[in-house]
């Protein structure tokens, strides 16, 4: 499993944690371990995952979905009828969705049968805006590797999440499969889009890539202690020689200076909560 947001040479700049140590290998392991872990930890994801839900409608206009921030809604379906997503809004960090005057249902109704639930498919993950930024050349619309006009491609990259949001209140994150000049590639768009909507490059909140290094770091570090019940340190002394338990005492104090890290930074990161 390879890891998607560490590497082996921040971990082991960050740990002192060599190769002697712990192979490249089983490192890799061990981080990708970890990074799934902080997210648990976090209640959020720091790339877009497409989730499906099924909601008992109230009646009401809105809807609250179970994770945020929302990143796009795919599809959506209340009590068998498909609703045209063009015609469907929602609010990114707090997961609230709700349906335009044109859309095929007024509201989210409570289900007529067991099978008749709304049914919701969307992204979501927590990514963060970056200075790379450019606007949309032409209206675009919905479909698969959708080539996207833009005025400048200059920054963007293959596999780079970007954020697409114009003044009509349509917005959504797509990745970037290919380029063409100023001619952009994007896996999916999930609804139409204006000409001068903007176009923004994502990434992956920096304070969160290091609170995965610290905690890296940290599992690194107790796997070296861990390992080392059978390494012996000699010492001669006036003609003596003893002979004792390697006593780490560089490891411990690597630990709490990383625990001292991993709480200051976890203080400024705020657990999202989860609904069930």
């Amino acid at each position: 499993m390879a890891t998607r947001y560490v590497s082996i040479e921040s971990v082991r700049a960050a740990s002192g944690v060599t190769s002697t140590f712990i192979n490249d290998d089983d490192m890799n392991e061990l981080l990708s371990y970890m990074e799934y872990s902080v997210e648990q930890y976090l209640n959020i994801r720091f790339c877009p995952y497409t989730t499906i839900e099924q909601h008992n409608g109230d009646g009401s206009e809105r809807l609250l979905v179970d994770k945020n921030p929302i990143m796009k809604i795919r599809q959506l379906n209340i009590d068998g009828t498909d609703i045209d997503i063009d015609e469907v809004r929602y609010n990114p960090q707090s997961g609230v969705v709700w349906l335009n005057s044109d859309a095929e249902e007024s509201r989210f109704k409570s289900k007529s049968t067991e099978r008749n639930l709304v049914r919701i498919q969307y992204d979501y993950g927590l990514l963060e805006p970056t200075t790379t930024q450019t606007t949309t050349s032409a209206a675009e619309v919905e479909g698969d590797s959708v080539v996207v006009a833009v005025t400048s491609a200059t920054g963007f990259e293959v596999d780079d999440y970007v954020l697409i949001e114009g003044m009509d209140s349509k917005r959504e994150v797509c990745r970037i499969t290919g380029e063409d000049g100023n001619n952009l590639t994007v896996d999916n768009l999930a609804v139409s889009h204006e000409s001068g909507s903007s176009f923004t490059k994502l990434m992956v909140p920096k304070i969160a890539e290091r609170l995965m290094i610290i905690a890296c770091s940290m599992a690194a570090v107790a796997r070296v202690v861990g390992q080392s019940f059978d390494e012996i340190t000699a010492y001669n002394i006036e003609g003596l020689q003893i002979s004792k338990g390697e006593p780490y005492t560089q490891w411990r104090e690597v630990n709490v200076q990383l625990q001292k890290e991993w709480k200051e930074i976890k203080l400024h990161f705020r657990i999202r909560t989860a609904i069930y």
